[in-house]
């Protein structure tokens, strides 16, 4: 999903990395919560 979002070149690729970026942070959460 981040090397997808690495290859898009249009206006809005920041918004697409932080989302990208966003959904790992929640999975991350979710993997490491007790």
């Amino acid at each position: 999903m981040a090397a997808a979002a690495r290859t898009i070149s249009n206006p809005h690729a920041a918004d697409v990395r932080q989302l990208v970026q966003t959904l790992n942070s929640l999975v991350a959460a979710s993997v490491t919560a007790p």
